[in-house]
Parts: C-alpha cells; structure tokens; sequence
C-alpha cells in the first residue's frame, strides 16, 4: 500500500502488522486449550483463582461530575481467563504457534529484528491527508506479553492459527461449536447501535448491519441472524484499532483476514 510518492509501504501478506485486538482470538485459543485440560472452567467463580475479584465492584453508569458509579456484584462473576505457570507468550508458542508452523508472530517486536525490518507503518488520517502515526498506541519494547491487543503477525500467520482452529488442530470440535454460539443472557446493550458514536460502532459491530441481531461468543462478536450474500448465522468476527478485523464461518470452514494499518477507528467500513 502507498500513499504519494514518498511513503511507499510494504502491503504483501509477510507484512508484519501490529493486530493490536485481533490477539484476542488467540488468547481465546489458549483459554479454550486449559479449558479442554480441566485446568480451566468457564463457569467457576472468579474469585477462587483471582482473589482480587471476590469482590468486584459494577459499573453503572456515571454521575453529573463525570465520576463512575458502581455497585456490589449480585452473585459471582464466573472465570473466563487465568494466568498459567508460564508466561503468555511462550504458552502461546508452545501450543498454538509451533503447532501450526507460525513462525513470524511475537510479543516482542524489539527481540525479532527479521520481523521489525517487514514492519508495516501505522498511518493516522489528519486533515484530508495520511501521515505517519506520531505517538504509538502500543509500547515498544513491552515487559509482558498482553493477551487482550500485544501481538505482532502477518496475515498468512494469522490465517495459519485460524485454520488450526478450523480444522481441529488448535481445538476440539465440541470447543469450536461454543465459541461460535452466542454466550449472553440477552443483547440488551448491542441492541440499538445506532445509538452509538461511529467509531464504537466501528470497533464492536464493523461490517455487520445494525439491524442484525448479535451476541458475544467466546473470541469475538457473533450475529445471531444471517447476513444475506455475506455471513451465515453464527459467525464470529473481531476487530482491532489499526483498521483490521476476521471473520469467520465454522459452518463452511471459511476464514478471512483483512489488515490495514490505519488507526482512525472512523475510517473503518
């Protein structure tokens, strides 16, 4: 990709592409795994293996000074992540990415010089016009790999790790079928995105419409009603700050990838 004369851009699939919220995916994977290995159960309460949540507080809103309200936690908030013995990024290699030969994706962009040189620019839009991004969202180097936006892949990476998924190399069958059902009581809050500023809408439904019905599976957003031409029902999607997001269709085994490197939510369709 390039714009003008000057600020030609590496835009080949080994591009190296900061996923920033695409990483979810892949926490999930890894989740999903310890779930499979009864080390993990999503429905245990949080509290007994993170105690600083025995006690959460809710959000509800906020008051007329801009300040958070909240409220005691009505019954537990069940477990949905833990912390393993080892770090993230190495649970990640050993389990997902040397599994399915994913070699160019990392934490740690500062330890990957091969990687740093395919590095694709972040480009923010000023005015009418694209200029390079001045102030990086996500730090470089980072102490600890951050499962929920840290990771740094090409596209024929990412698309590795989600056919190990598709074709049950990374998952048991009966794990896929759950993340791809909706796990909410009800849409109350994804119900009206219209009421929402652009660019939320942007970040949470991206190309799905507003007048489809949608939920959370486990990794990302699921519609709950098919998109005609486009999506069947119950596929899973996701986005991420720099203009890139997945779909996929369990049912037709189907994957797509798309990443830009542009971090105006606004300009995402």
């Amino acid at each position: 990709m390039a714009f003008g004369d000057d600020t030609a851009d590496i835009a080949d699939t080994d591009a190296v592409h900061w996923i920033a919220s695409l990483t979810k995916f892949v926490t999930t994977i890894a989740v999903m795994q310890c779930v499979e290995k009864g080390q993990l159960d999503l429905d245990s309460d949080i509290g007994k293996v993170l105690p600083e949540w025995q006690d959460p507080q809710i959000l509800t809103g906020f008051n007329e000074k801009d300040e958070p309200i909240f409220r005691p936690a009505t019954k537990a908030i069940t477990l949905r992540q833990r912390v393993t013995s080892m770090k993230l990024g190495e649970y990640m290699k050993r389990h997902i990415f040397d599994v399915v030969s994913a070699n160019d994706i990392t934490f740690h962009l500062d330890q990957r010089e091969d990687l740093r040189a395919r590095k694709a620019k972040n480009w923010q839009r000023v005015g009418q016009s694209l200029e390079e991004e001045k102030n990086p969202v996500m730090p470089n180097p980072v102490a600890e790999g951050q499962g929920g936006g840290g990771l740094y892949a090409t596209v024929n990476e990412m698309l590795k790790i989600y056919h190990g998924v598709l074709t049950e190399k990374l998952l048991r069958p009966e794990t896929i079928k759950i993340m791809f059902q909706p796990q909410l009581e009800n849409n109350v809050g994804l119900d009206k995105p219209d009421e929402y500023p652009v660019f939320v809408r942007n970040a949470i439904w991206n190309a799905v419409p507003s007048d489809v019905s949608v939920s959370f599976g486990l990794g990302g957003l699921v519609n709950i009603a098919a998109v005609p031409e486009r999506r069947g029902v119950n596929s899973l999607t996701w986005s991420g700050i720099p203009n890139c997001y997945w779909v996929s269709q369990s049912v037709l085994n189907e994957m797509k990838v798309l990443a830009h490197s542009w971090v105006n939510l606004v300009d995402r369709y």
